[in-house]
């Protein structure tokens, strides 16, 4: 008597927590939840992994520092400028430039995570470097700075946050806006 009360308490429980989940289900369903990331925020989160030395070949000396990010307005990628100082032995002036990299926003609904995504380089100017080891370097400077920007995190949900927690599900949209990266986040089409 008492084990079947029991399972009948379970059951309705069980089925109470079924019918508010498909509420919740439908209200979120079609809405959309924005999230702001200031570019102050990006470049905290870029910060934080420079400045960076790199040796190739066994002789030249990459430190990758000062990232400066920038957002454009309308834009779905996130830009950054890059300090590259190479130091190379028997030269002594050392060379200088820098790298001009971007990449797309991919959310990571797991841990609310949005990360850097499809790194790119744009553009890479160093002086003082003779031509033939120049397009050298620039193929290996490419290469690094695509492999360290590359699920670069940028940005993480609020845990608490309930309108984010819902929102949890899609990435919709990115784009930029008065300086911040505005997320799209949402349930449904």
């Amino acid at each position: 008597m008492l084990r079947r009360r029991v399972l009948r308490i379970a059951a309705i429980a069980g089925l109470v927590l079924v019918v508010a989940g498909l509420a919740l289900l439908a209200w979120a369903w079609g809405r959309e939840v924005e999230v702001h990331i200031p570019e102050a925020r990006i470049q905290e989160a870029l910060d934080d992994h420079f400045p960076l030395e790199r040796i190739y070949l066994g002789i030249a000396t990459v430190r990758y520092s000062d990232p400066h990010v920038h957002l454009s307005e309308g834009s779905e990628r996130i830009q950054a400028s890059i300090t590259a100082d190479v130091g190379v032995p028997l030269i002594a002036k050392k060379p200088h430039g820098t790298a001009e990299v971007s990449g797309l926003i991919e959310y990571l609904p797991a841990d609310g995570t949005f990360v850097v995504h499809a790194a790119q380089v744009d553009h890479i100017a160093i002086g003082g470097l003779p031509e033939r080891s120049l397009n050298r370097l620039d193929d290996l400077i490419s290469k690094e700075l695509v492999t360290l920007l590359d699920r670069r995190p940028i940005y993480r949900l609020k845990p608490g946050d309930v309108k984010q927690a819902v929102a949890r599900l899609v990435l919709k949209r990115v784009r930029v806006h008065d300086r911040e990266l505005v997320v799209t986040l949402g349930i449904g089409p």
